[in-house]
């Protein structure tokens, strides 16, 4: 509880953490990883998977989340893996019954479940509340956005008239305990205490913080937070100007301007303070409504024309895009490390995902879709592969550099001087942890000494 009162954090302090070096704990954060993936699956179409398509779409799962996410700080390194990869899987176990009763009610038009034994229900929900008090502790990011949308489906259900089990109101009551016990622990405000004494007052703002701000003053940071994020639009919205390029038959060279002018419009806002100084009061919140009014603007033109399939896939797409602005909402308190941005890329694959299905929907030939899906995957291998080929290289690297360590105490040394490029990698995701510089009295160097058994450690 002295740095975070997430429970996997926890639980990786108890005893988890001493696994990290074995083998052991290698299985065991594989079989997290694969359920991970299965879990974000389930949790997105509401079944397992079961056809070719389902395996092109989770090859393009795995190609985005080793391309744009903090690929090994999340799936490999401990610390990591616990706080984020195994707090996600806890989380999606504890979204997947909601998802899948939706998905009843909407497919259905029920208005609940049948009764059941009231034993096997009490049981039921036991179990939920359980696995729901867990999920809440697992992250302070996910878990506001999890309690907001959760309310809103609570609102409908009382509006409609939906007659909810018990375990629903059993898990709803769970999570939130679980995620106040997170937010209020006193790990968290430790945490916020150490970035203050660390990096200055502007580092975390605490609630009171932000309620003090002016009007003004709230807009501006408010805009500045969205603004950090505007580079995860740009991929989404081309895609889908091309799509609908492809779609409406539209010239190859206006379909480039269209392009050219969305780049040129993202680039002026990620780097607005060069740019556009005068409007970082605002730009980052403009960005968005723009990027917001586009989804709703071919939405309401497919409306216009008809097309229900496109309209409804924009009407997704502006449901997931206000899902992603509430996720980016709630950063407004503190700068969020990559390995933190994994409910972003996950977003931003759902909607890439729903453009994917409409486009092969749209296709008259089947010999393209298979190229398509084919070159998918030998995509996903031939990205995996090059992943690969960078931890076996660090791996290589880190033996190299222990054998180093070693020949230089067997000469007496004890202020041991390692080469820098050990902790250097080709691959961008490799890791956002932080590697020992040439002070050798910051951390992490100081850890570095302490665990290699020498006076003082140093990269150069």
């Amino acid at each position: 509880m002295n740095w975070n009162g997430r429970i996997f954090e926890m639980l990786r302090i108890a005893c988890v953490g001493a696994l990290a070096p074995s083998v052991y704990f290698v299985i065991l954060n594989t079989l997290m990883g694969v359920g991970f993936v299965f879990a974000f699956f389930v949790f997105i179409f509401g079944r397992l998977p079961r056809d070719f398509n389902d395996v092109v779409i989770l090859s393009l799962l795995m190609f985005v989340l080793m391309f744009q996410s903090a690929f090994g700080s999340i799936f490999l390194w401990a610390a990591g893996s616990l706080n984020y990869l195994w707090a996600y899987c806890a989380l999606l176990c504890s979204f997947i019954p909601y998802r899948l009763f939706w998905g009843d009610i909407f497919e259905q038009d029920s208005k609940g479940i049948c009764k059941s034994n009231v034993v096997k229900e009490l049981c039921k929900a036991l179990v939920f509340m359980l696995l729901c008090f867990v999920a809440g502790m697992s992250s302070e990011m996910i878990g506001i956005v999890a309690i907001i949308v959760h309310i809103g489906f609570f609102i409908y259900a009382l509006y409609k008239r939906v007659h909810l089990p018990v375990w629903y109101y059993a898990g709803l009551v769970a999570f939130m305990l679980g995620y106040f016990a997170l937010y209020l622990s006193p790990g968290h405000a430790k945490r916020v205490a150490v970035f203050w004494e660390l990096l200055g007052r502007d580092s975390f703002y605490t609630l009171s913080d932000l309620w003090a701000m002016s009007f003004g003053e709230k807009m501006r940071h408010l805009s500045i937070t969205y603004a950090k994020f505007v580079g995860y639009l740009p991929v989404i919205i081309i895609v889908l100007i091309l799509f609908v390029c492809y779609k409406e038959r539209v010239k190859k060279f206006i379909s480039l301007i269209f392009i050219l002018l969305w780049l040129y419009f993202f680039v002026m806002v990620k780097n607005h303070k060069h740019f556009l100084p005068f409007a970082s009061d605002f730009i980052g919140i403009v960005a968005f409504v723009i990027a917001g009014c586009f989804f709703v603007g071919f939405a309401y033109f497919y409306y216009k024309r008809n097309d229900e399939a496109m309209c409804k896939l924009f009407i997704k797409l502006f449901i997931a895009f206000l899902l992603f602005c509430l996720l980016v909402g709630t950063t407004i308190q503190v700068d969020l490390p990559s390995r933190a941005k994994l409910g972003y890329v996950l977003i931003e694959f759902v909607m890439i995902v729903f453009v994917y299905q409409q486009f092969m929907e749209s296709l008259g030939s089947e010999r393209i879709a298979k190229i398509i899906q084919i070159s998918i995957i030998a995509l996903c291998c031939a990205y995996g592969i090059f992943v690969l080929s960078a931890y076996i290289d660090g791996r290589i690297k880190w033996n190299n550099m222990v054998d180093s360590i070693q020949a230089q105490k067997a000469q007496g040394i004890e202020d041991v001087k390692v080469s820098a490029s050990t902790f250097a990698s080709f691959y961008k995701n490799y890791g956002d942890w932080g590697n020992p510089g040439d002070n050798p009295n910051e951390w992490p160097n100081t850890t570095y000494a302490y665990y290699f058994g020498v006076k003082s450690f140093v990269v150069e």
